[in-house]
């Protein structure tokens, strides 16, 4: 193929500029950092203004100015670099950048929550039946053994705390498969990779969120110009309240976008299976002299009445002066293409009367809200993704690279995602790179000692605690012996908290975690619960052993009964004694808590770095690369020197991770910045 720059596989022009290689830069712990090119322009041509269908001209019918562009590079028939070009200006050519797959990637899930997920194949029951079915489930959905705060002394767990987690794997799996991509390597049979979990964390589940629930949210009243419905004795009335007012919004009588409420005929049609909230009221005024008449507002389905709110006084009454009213206040399962409506009925009750009512049609005395209620029951089906706590695809992934201290390393031609741990550069030290002979020994060389971003005492932290007594739970310390300023530096801090035990017990299990999105107040019949959303979480499931425990439930009857529910079992620092195996002493606790016998994360997934700090040392030196090292460049193989002098320094025999390499220009030395591991 002709040495130059290709867009989407066809060939448009020899430039110059510079590369930069970079994987998980370790000057800066809070990012992650990848490849890329500097600005430079390609020449205008007839190519070009193929590929980018015109998008140099101010009425471009195109889009491929705003899209980024699979591109790669090739020097001395050799693919140096590949991953995507990006289009800044035109001004007789176009600008562009060239910037790693691994950009590509985050920028197609960064603005994506894990909510926005389609998990509609995971969706379910939430039934006794179906969690005890799915008890010991190792992908998907699985209902973990978590104390909400209602865990009772008896660890009888309330049944609308029973709540599903959906394991991480199967999270990544669907946002790389939306984004187009397919995660591939060893990262993926990691165990504690498998057993990873987001439990939901809300104070209620819901179906939808609230802007689905605004779009479909209706509040009308009467246009107040028409005469009071009348009622007297020998007239009866049977109308349908003519509610035909949405457009007061500093009354609030408005319509979501999707205008659910037909004021033609006074009616709210549901545009989805959902349950809705009615609530309405008309004001009245009345004389009744002997005998009595009975009124009814109905809400009707579909023509058929469903609910109702009755008024009848019999004998001498005057209330002319004081309005009553009747109200309605019914939540109501519903089909698509159901119709709700207010019905107005009244007559004698008896067969000798003598009455007047007066039924107000002034705006905002007579009225109706349709609110569509997106809280799931038990007995509903649980939607998984709108329950997922409020994250990006983003975060998550960014969390695991943290968490196992790894980078993401994309293959935009096979469209794959493989995190990377930096460990493997420790494991891959058979397999280094020898570069002695690739030495720019006329350049002197610079050792620096003093790492940005690093001090005596590193920490890695969850997201700070709610509870003032537990900052600082499970958070982790790096420390450096050779490091003496700052003492002490936050390397990151993750979007997720960490999980406390619960003081509670569960017979033949143990202290199960703790998320608290119940709280219990006052006493006696005055005891109220208290509902809260809790932070984000992440949990490690057990799936090989599950618990039988108590919740209760209403019969067929209407008693409340005990039954049993089976959990699977979950930890995130220390195992409750009842799921602990020999395959899974690990733990999500970055240092060990107090009484922790399992693996913490820095033990696990924090040994190159350990090593690097144990005494940090970057060297920065000029390398010459030919095209075909520059092409076969993988920044998880260490690099090795040996017995080389560069400048002053001389170099026995000593391995280093690549930090960068770069700006890089063929046929010319670039600076490789190489940390001693």
């Amino acid at each position: 193929m002709q040495d130059g720059l290709y867009l989407k596989d066809t060939f448009v022009s020899e430039v110059d500029f510079s590369l930069t290689y970079q994987g998980n830069d370790l000057t800066k712990p809070d990012a992650r950092t990848a490849s890329y090119s500097n600005t430079f322009t390609l020449p205008d041509s007839l190519t070009m203004r193929d590929l980018m269908q015109g998008g140099e001209q101010v009425d471009a019918a195109g889009l491929n100015e705003y899209r980024q562009l699979p591109a790669k590079v090739i020097d001395e028939g050799e693919v140096i670099f590949s991953g995507i070009a990006e289009f800044v200006s035109f001004q007789a050519g176009w600008k562009v950048n060239l910037l790693d797959s691994l950009i590509g990637f985050f920028d197609a899930i960064a603005d994506k929550p894990l909510t926005a997920l389609n998990l509609s194949r995971l969706d379910h029951p939430w039934t006794l039946e179906h969690i005890n079915e799915i008890a010991g489930s190792s992908e998907g959905v699985v209902y973990p053994l978590i104390d909400y705060g209602g865990i009772d002394a008896s660890g009888t767990v309330p049944y609308d705390t029973t709540c599903p987690a959906v394991y991480a794997k199967t999270l990544i799996g669907q946002m790389c498969a939306e984004a187009g991509y397919t995660p591939i390597g060893d990262w993926l049979t990691d165990p504690l990779f498998l057993q990873l979990a987001v439990p939901f964390v809300g104070s209620d589940p819901k179906a939808h969120d609230q802007q689905w629930i605004d779009d479909r949210t209706a509040r009308v009243t009467a246009d107040g110009t028409t005469n009071s419905i009348i009622l007297k004795n020998g007239s009866p009335i049977n109308v349908v309240l003519p509610l035909a007012v949405d457009n007061l919004p500093l009354d609030d009588f408005t319509q979501g976008k999707l205008k659910p409420f037909k004021t033609d005929r006074y009616a709210y049609v549901c545009l989805n299976r959902m349950r809705v909230n009615v609530q309405a009221q008309i004001l009245f005024t009345s004389i009744t002299k002997f005998g009595a008449a009975e009124v009814r507002l109905i809400l009707e389905r579909n023509g058929q009445p469903i609910a109702e709110d009755y008024y009848s006084v019999a004998g001498y009454s005057d209330k002319l002066d004081t309005p009553e009213s009747l109200q309605i206040d019914e939540a109501i399962d519903c089909q698509p293409g159901d119709e709700l409506t207010l019905r107005l009925t009244g007559n004698s009750r008896t067969t000798l009367a003598d009455y007047s009512y007066y039924f107000s049609l002034a705006s905002g005395e007579v009225w109706a809200s349709f609110v569509p209620d997106a809280t799931v029951r038990l007995g509903d089906i649980w939607p998984v993704a709108p329950n997922l706590p409020d994250v990006s695809c983003s975060d998550l992934a960014l969390t695991l690279a943290k968490m196992m201290q790894g980078t993401y390393e994309v293959d935009e031609r096979r469209k794959t995602v493989e995190l990377v741990p930096l460990d493997t550069v420790i494991d891959n030290i058979p397999l280094a790179s020898d570069w002695s002979t690739k030495i720019d020994e006329s350049t002197e060389p610079e050792i620096v000692v003093q790492f940005e971003g690093y001090g005596k005492a590193n920490l890695c932290k969850w997201k700070e605690h709610d509870q003032k007594a537990n900052i600082g739970y499970a958070d982790g310390i790096l420390t450096s012996p050779a490091l003496t300023s700052p003492k002490e530096a936050t390397l990151f801090e993750l979007p997720f908290m960490a999980c406390i035990e619960s003081g509670s017990v569960i017979g033949g299990y143990g202290n199960p975690i703790q998320i608290l999105t119940r709280s219990l107040s006052g006493t006696g019949e005055n005891k109220t619960i208290n509902k809260m959303d809790a932070a984000p979480r992440l949990i490690l499931m057990e799936p090989a052993k599950v618990a039988t425990v108590q919740t209760e439930t209403l019969s067929a009857s209407g008693d409340v009964v005990a039954v049993p529910i089976t959990l699977t079992g979950c930890w995130f620092a220390k195992r409750p004694a009842g799921i602990r195996t020999d395959a899974n002493a690990f733990s999500l606790a970055f240092s060990p808590v107090f009484g922790q016998n399992e693996q913490p994360l820095i033990d696990r997934y924090f040994k190159a770095l350990q090593r690097v700090l144990r005494k940090p040392k970057m060297l920065n030196t000029s390398i010459y690369l030919q095209p075909a090292d520059v092409a076969s460049l993988k920044l998880s193989l260490p690099i090795r020197l040996q017995k080389v002098r560069i400048g002053s320094l001389d170099v026995n025999d000593n391995y280093f991770y690549l930090n960068r390499f770069g700006p890089y220009r063929s046929g010319q030395p670039a600076t490789a910045v190489l940390i001693a591991v």
